[in-house]
């Protein structure tokens, strides 16, 4: 199944539609575009993805650096989800929890799938937009997950501007 097919359009279309909030499906459709844009974009062929890469885990990934430069930076989740990791001194990464990515969450802000609601409150663009940490988290969960090929070395360069 390829992006040409019109049947992957609809399979897509298909497990979207079963994400029933819509504020978490908004950022599963961040994270589709930040993969789709990726392959598009790759016109010398350079990247070859060799492992499954789960969306929830870009947006999990994508809220924990969120989360890091709502500490590093002094904003407003520092009062609910970054209150406990600025208390306990987490300043560079976060373990994933991939059990409670999918049930109610207990945080403070009610924040559903266990993502800060101060997350969903953000706008997608600028450079602390959720693009941008969506962009932030394909890169070092492909580096880090070694999904890339590795006879062709690729550097990823995440500034945005």
């Amino acid at each position: 199944m390829t992006m040409d097919e019109h049947k992957f359009a609809l399979t897509v279309e298909h497990v979207c539609t079963m994400v029933s909030t819509p504020e978490y499906r908004q950022l599963i459709i961040e994270a589709i575009h930040v993969l789709g844009s990726l392959m598009m974009h790759d016109v010398d062929n350079r990247i070859f993805i060799d492992c499954i890469v789960k969306v929830e885990d870009i947006v999990e990934k994508a809220n924990n650096l969120f989360l890091i430069d709502q500490i590093k930076y002094g904003g407003n989740a520092t009062v609910c989800c970054a209150k406990p990791m600025k208390q306990s001194g987490v300043t560079d990464s976060i373990p994933s929890n991939n059990n409670q990515a999918r049930r109610q969450s207990t945080l403070t802000c009610n924040g559903l799938h266990n993502i800060c609601q101060r997350f969903y409150d953000t706008p997608p663009a600028g450079k602390f937009g959720t693009m941008s940490y969506m962009v932030r988290a394909v890169s070092e969960l492909l580096t880090c997950n070694k999904c890339l090929n590795p006879d062709k070395p690729l550097p990823i360069n995440c500034n945005v501007q």
